[in-house]
């Protein structure tokens, strides 16, 4: 058992804590595999990750280690498919550390701030990009790549900020929800998720016909 300091035991995941880690790192797995076929008409090359908002919920609904694990295990099995490629395996380290400050931020702030939390991961994806040699450090500086990465930035908080209260009170367990209920819930979310990407790629294609 690990202590904190001053002898207060950290409590381990309970057995619902883990099952929502595993739910959530099979849905960032199935995002990730369909996002692949949604390129980002502003940078050439790349696509809406969108499955990058799964870690950040996760830190924000189930704290620190819950975001950093969903993070880790959903981007590492991402890597390791038949899909996966050098983008994604260097993703692993960035999108642990994500889900982790999300978990750190979600408990202290608003929502609409813990959203923030998902800049880190794209943060961090870039840095670790450039160091490893799969992008140029120079295409920063082309506005197609910032505007079309600004705008991908923003469709990933519009996700979280709308999810996140949607989804807290199934994960906090506050109340019961009728399994008809969660069909259609279900339902509605992906129809948003998917109106949000369609408009992020029509934006994008607009913005870049002016550019």
């Amino acid at each position: 058992m690990q202590m904190r300091k001053g002898g207060t035991a950290r409590r381990p995941l309970s057995t619902r804590q883990i099952a929502y880690i595993a739910v959530l790192a099979a849905v960032y797995v199935v995002l990730g595999q369909l996002v692949r076929f949604i390129p980002n008409p502003m940078v050439p090359g790349a696509i809406i990750a969108l499955n990058m908002v799964v870690v950040v919920i996760a830190g924000i609904l189930l704290g620190p280690v819950a975001g950093a694990l969903v993070g880790l295990i959903g981007t590492g099995v991402n890597a390791i498919s038949p899909a996966g490629n050098a983008f994604e395996v260097a993703a692993i380290i960035p999108h642990g550390i994500m889900g982790l400050v999300a978990g750190w931020v979600g408990g202290r702030v608003p929502t609409i701030i813990a959203a923030l939390t998902i800049i880190v991961g794209h943060v961090l994806n870039v840095l670790v990009f450039i160091l490893a040699g799969l992008m140029p450090a120079n295409q920063m500086t082309a506005t197609v790549f910032s505007v079309g990465l600004l705008a991908e930035v923003v469709a990933d908080i519009v996700v979280i900020i709308i999810l996140v209260p949607v989804l807290r009170p199934l994960v906090k367990g506050r109340q019961a929800v009728a399994p008809s209920r969660r069909v259609s819930l279900l339902a509605t979310l992906l129809a948003i998720a998917l109106f949000l990407v369609l408009a992020f790629v029509v934006f994008a294609y607009y913005a870049a016909s002016r550019i």
